[in-house]
Parts: C-alpha cells; sequence; structure tokens
C-alpha cells in the first residue's frame, strides 16, 4: 500500500528536496512532473508524487496518510491519537 506522506516541518515546502534524494529520479523526469508548477527564482513545491509538505497541520489529518512531523510543528490532539514512533526530531504517525 502507497500512502500519501506529510511532512510537517519549520522548512515547510522546502522539504521537497527530501524525497528527491530519498528516492531519486532523474532531473528530467521531475521536470516531466512538474512542468505546470510556475516557475520562480526559488521555487517550493507543495507535493511531489505521494509526498506533501507544509509548515503546519491546518485540518484534521486524513487517516489514510502517514504524517512526519517536525518536534517544533507541534501536533493536535488527532494526531496524538494516532499510532507514532520518534525519529531524532521527527514523529511519524499513521493509523
Amino acid at each position: 500500500m502507497h500512502r500519501k506522506v506529510m511532512i510537517i516541518s519549520p522548512l515547510g515546502r522546502s522539504m521537497y528536496v527530501v524525497p528527491r534524494f530519498y528516492s531519486p529520479i532523474s532531473p528530467y523526469k521531475f521536470n516531466e512532473i512538474k512542468a505546470n508548477e510556475k516557475e520562480v527564482e526559488h521555487t517550493y513545491y507543495r507535493n511531489y508524487g505521494k509526498w506533501y509538505f507544509d509548515d503546519h497541520l491546518d485540518s484534521q489529518p486524513n487517516k489514510s496518510w502517514v504524517y512526519l512531523v517536525h518536534d517544533s510543528s507541534g501536533t493536535n490532539n488527532e494526531l496524538r491519537k494516532m499510532n507514532s514512533k520518534k525519529y531524532g526530531t521527527y514523529t511519524l504517525y499513521w493509523k
């Protein structure tokens, strides 16, 4: 099962580099996938494949997703009710 993964970090949308290195693909393929994004000098992507990025959780968590939350980002009560495992300064939440 390939769940969507939300990475919540103070680095927010600049975290798109994590999956780029975690599961590398050619820059040509990446550009093909993200070609419709508006180009700016420093482009930050809100999502890439199954990965989504933000600096906070602005709604109720989707129980079919996995959440990787940086300690400084805090958590809400709904996340705390999910299964969790600590990885350094991040905590992984899932149902």
